[in-house]
């Protein structure tokens, strides 16, 4: 019951958006894909089938499909030229690979409630990114390279294991939401003071701020709706 609710508002999603959607589930071991009710074996089955079905321009399409992996298979994903999210609900993914930027039309990227410990590089090749989520994974540190996604509005990252913020988020100039809720940080760089124009809202707690830390976060963003 739950997988057909979760399928319905995936195809309601990809109606309504025109976003080219594929939504990855990871309930168990099994690896399998489903398109218009038929299983397949693995993404490449699936996109033949797809091809077959006379969609060889898969291009500001109305798609849904599901499946269900317990790996990040960038090489098979890359096939879609519209591809502009990916989505891991549930499972076992530990990393998201180096590969990942060959998708240079992603848009948002979920990989949430995973195990993943640390971010590649890579992810700040994807320029196009607008909302970027990783919450519930045990993430100790964020890359440099991020400050590189100029488009990126919502960042994601509650419940991981930040101790604390590079400077360089201060470089995220088009950051609406950001989403540190349950780490372990104790300050924020004086840097995300850029973002005081942008900074819609932040949530912060569950953290270990003092006092004087908010005070701070607060002269810093104070334009920003700060949550602590």
């Amino acid at each position: 019951m739950t997988y057909f609710i979760t399928f319905l508002l995936a195809i309601l999603t990809a109606v309504y958006s025109q976003f080219f959607w594929l939504d990855v589930f990871s309930q168990d071991l099994r690896t399998y894909c489903e398109y218009g009710g038929i299983y397949y074996e693995n993404i490449d089955e699936m996109y033949q089938a797809i091809l077959n079905d006379d969609y060889s321009v898969i291009s500001g399409g109305e798609y849904a499909y599901g499946c269900n992996t317990n790996q990040l298979n960038i090489d098979s994903i890359a096939q879609f030229d519209a591809f502009t999210i990916y989505g891991v609900t549930r499972g076992n993914v530990n990393q998201i690979p180096a590969e990942i930027d060959k998708i240079g039309t992603l848009e948002k990227l979920q990989v949430q409630d995973q195990k993943l410990t640390n971010l590649p590089d890579e992810i700040g090749n994807l320029s196009n990114l607008s909302v970027l989520k990783l919450g519930g994974n045990n993430i100790t540190h964020l890359n440099p390279t991020m400050a590189n996604l100029k488009n990126l509005e919502a960042l994601y990252l509650y419940r991981n294991r930040l101790k604390n913020v590079p400077e360089t988020i201060g470089q995220l100039d088009s950051l609406k939401l950001l989403d540190l809720r349950y780490n372990r940080l104790t300050e924020l760089p004086e840097t995300i003071g850029n973002l005081s124009d942008s900074l819609e809202v932040a949530y912060l707690g569950g953290n270990f701020f003092d006092q004087q830390a908010k005070e701070k976060i607060r002269s810093l963003l104070p334009h920003t709706t700060i949550y602590f």
